[in-house]
């Protein structure tokens, strides 16, 4: 589907051709395959070959592989396919059969490689690296800051970025230039924008996803970021709104895209996160020889981490970040209010709204 997100599909297709590559030398035919050619794959994948996969990138490649039958599945239904015996033709999933299924089970048990995952910031590091990290004085420090403040509070992966756009009119006046946010041509479009008519809250940052992991495209992905979160020195809304104004962003552009020169902007989304912040992490920390330990990821595992150790549960944690968790029936019979991820949001190094470091660390 279109609406998956591109990563995947190019992991799907990658998948596709490595097992008929593998069922062309090994096996002397091509696709499609049976539950036995999956099986030998599999285990060809994670015993022979050089190098050899971990089991997660082989559930990837055989779901690219499920998803090919499926689609030749449908593609002979609609054309009314019969077979010699005149009964509709039809094609197995292989990779649905119950002993891939279970193939696949021993695999994530044998076979899973070390995790690689990098570290989450703490908290005091997070303060260091968004006050002392960036060069403020360079359009490129400005955006790769508030690059950093999206990530985090808004748990945004690389490409959840890639397509925040941001609709406005800017307002003259005697007093100064403000900005009159307008909502996009399509509401469940990817943009940013700052809400100030919500009863009983203070304004806050709203931004929507239609395409990133764990989102369907039926029902995009909502985050906010508070006015303030007081602990960390930080004004979301009003960093947000100067950087609009400040660096000319246009109408309808890409909040993100990499700036170019003193006025100017590259066409395409930025993709360097990971360079950027560990660059600002090297500058925050002078001397510092863990920097590898950090990567474009870091941010958004941070609020994660925040949220646990201030108490928020598993599920206000997964509905803030988007991240999947097994849900139980009454699950689909509530969500959590954008009220409560502000208040959580705000709150955090604080205890009974005092500001302690008791935790940050």
């Amino acid at each position: 589907s279109m609406r998956t997100r591109l990563s995947t599909q190019e992991g799907h297709r990658r998948g596709v051709r490595d097992v008929q590559a593998y069922m062309e030398s090994y096996l002397d035919h091509g696709l499609p395959a049976t539950s036995t050619d999956v099986v030998g794959y599999a285990s060809y994948s994670v015993e022979l070959r050089e190098p050899i996969l971990d089991s997660s990138s082989v559930r990837t490649y055989l779901a690219g592989l499920s998803a090919w039958h499926e689609e030749l599945s449908s593609l002979f239904k609609e054309a009314d396919l019969v077979d010699s015996a005149g009964f509709p033709l039809q094609l197995a999933n292989p990779c649905r059969s119950r002993r891939v299924e279970e193939l696949l089970g021993v695999l994530d048990k044998r076979y899973k490689k070390p995790s690689c995952a990098k570290d989450s910031f703490t908290l005091r590091q997070w303060y260091r690296i968004f006050h002392y990290g960036f060069v403020l004085v360079r359009r490129s420090g400005r955006h790769h800051r508030l690059l950093l403040l999206f990530c985090t509070f808004g748990c945004l992966r690389r490409g959840g970025t890639k397509y925040l756009r941001v609709y406005f009119d800017l307002v003259h006046t005697d007093a100064g230039v403000s900005i009159r946010w307008l909502a996009p041509p399509d509401p469940t479009s990817p943009h940013v924008m700052v809400v100030r008519d919500e009863p009983g809250l203070s304004p806050f940052v709203r931004g929507t996803l239609d395409l990133d992991k764990n989102v369907d495209a039926r029902k995009p992905r909502r985050f906010y970021l508070p006015a303030e979160v007081r602990a960390l020195g930080v004004r979301p809304v009003d960093l947000l709104e100067d950087y609009v104004v400040q660096e000319g962003v246009p109408l309808g552009a890409l909040l993100f895209a990499a700036p170019k020169g003193n006025a100017g902007w590259y066409a395409g989304p930025y993709t360097g996160h990971g360079r950027a912040f560990k660059q600002a992490y090297a500058r925050a920390f002078p001397g510092a020889r863990d920097v590898g330990r950090y990567s474009s990821g870091s941010a958004r595992k941070s609020l994660g981490q925040w949220l646990w150790t201030w108490g928020w549960s598993h599920r206000m944690i997964s509905d803030v970040g988007g991240w999947y968790t097994p849900k139980v029936a009454m699950d689909s019979y509530f969500t959590t209010h954008r009220a409560t991820v502000l208040r959580a949001l705000q709150s955090l190094g604080t205890v009974d709204g005092v500001v302690t470091e008791a935790h940050w660390d």
